[in-house]
C-alpha cells in the first residue's frame, strides 16, 4: 500500500540529506531544522505560480458568475443551448469551467479551504 509513496519519500529523503550536508558547516546541530525550513520555502516558491494562476482563474469565474446565472435562468429547459452559450461566454472571456478549481491545492490546505469556500455567506 505504501509502495505508491516510496519513490517520493526516497526522493525527499535524498534532497533533505543533501541540503543538511550543505548546511551542516553553517548551522551545526541545527542543520536538520534549517534544511527543513529551506526545503519548505523552496517548495512554496516553486508552487507560487500555480497559486497565482488558480486565484486568477477563480477571480475570472467570480466575474462571470452573474452572466452564467442569467444564462442558466434563461435556458433552464434547453440544456444543449445552455451548454453552447456557457462555452461561448467562457471562450469570449478567456476562461474555463476549471479555471479556479485547484486554488486550494498549492497552499496545502485543500480540505479547509474548499469547505470554507463552499459554505453559504
Amino acid at each position: 500500500m505504501f509502495a505508491l509513496f516510496d519513490a517520493a519519500v526516497r526522493a525527499g529523503y535524498h534532497i533533505l540529506t543533501s541540503v543538511i550536508s550543505v548546511l551542516s558547516p553553517l548551522f551545526g546541530g541545527l542543520a536538520g531544522a534549517a534544511a527543513i525550513i529551506a526545503v519548505t520555502i523552496a517548495l512554496r516558491l516553486a508552487l507560487l505560480p500555480l497559486s497565482y494562476y488558480a486565484v486568477r482563474g477563480q477571480a475570472a469565474q467570480a466575474r462571470l458568475l452573474p452572466q452564467l446565472a442569467e444564462l442558466q435562468r434563461k435556458y433552464k429547459n434547453q440544456p444543449e443551448r445552455l451548454r453552447r452559450e456557457l462555452t461561448a461566454v467562457q471562450q469570449r472571456e478567456g476562461t474555463s469551467l476549471f479555471a479556479g478549481c485547484c486554488r486550494c491545492w498549492p497552499s496545502g490546505r485543500s480540505s479547509a479551504c474548499c469547505t470554507a469556500s463552499s459554505s453559504p455567506r
